[in-house]
């Protein structure tokens, strides 16, 4: 065997190992479901709160934090799994012909989609955003609805908490979501893959 049939022995090996660990770190970003089991027990800890005290308050705003996290480490799951898919396509166009587009699969041919975002994906997404939804609108009703209607309207500004957690929240998780689609975008330009045979 010539050094360079040794050569492309090695390159062969380990892009086909590089495949494999790609392939395994999909399964380990789509099978996490404990990050969205925490959002619901730390919503139904809320639950458990007296209403008309300020942990309340507290206790809301904590689990909109939760429900930040959920989604900002979806969306980070999500760029990551991108880059995989991205990297598994071009070992494929490596190896596959244009026959295999209907033999095999036909996605493997695809450009990285900056930005996709897979269903398993979407669900984690809008159970954090339904969550978060329920807990601000029963905060509003039991904590902030009633003010309006005291006599001698007194402003406790912890009540104003959640909220403010909530836009500090919606605009950390825009930012981090654009940075992941430049990433991509970065990617997928830096590193199209050659075009099938």
């Amino acid at each position: 065997m010539t050094s360079e049939d040794q050569a492309s022995t090695q390159r062969v090996d380990f892009l086909l190992e590089m495949y494999k660990q790609c392939s395994s770190h999909l399964n380990r970003h789509v099978s996490a479901m404990w990050q969205c089991v925490a959002v619901i027990a730390a919503a139904a800890a809320v639950l458990r709160v007296e209403q008309s005290s300020p942990m309340f308050d507290l206790s809301v705003c904590i689990a909109i934090t939760l429900c930040a996290w959920l989604m900002a480490s979806t969306y980070d799951a999500c760029n990551w799994f991108n880059r995989n898919i991205a990297i598994i396509s071009n070992i494929e166009k490596l190896f596959l012909e244009t026959d295999d587009l209907r033999k095999v699969h036909p996605y493997f041919d695809r450009g990285m989609r900056p930005g996709k975002v897979i269903g398993h994906f979407k669900i984690q997404l809008y159970l954090a955003g339904c969550v978060a939804t329920v807990l601000l609108l029963g905060h509003f009703y039991l904590r902030i609805l009633p003010g309006f209607f005291a006599k001698g309207c007194v402003i406790e500004p912890l009540r104003g908490l959640p909220y403010l957690m909530a836009i500090i929240a919606m605009v950390f998780i825009k930012n981090l979501r654009t940075q992941h689609i430049e990433h991509e975008k970065d990617f997928a330009q830096r590193s199209p893959g050659i075009g099938v045979s």
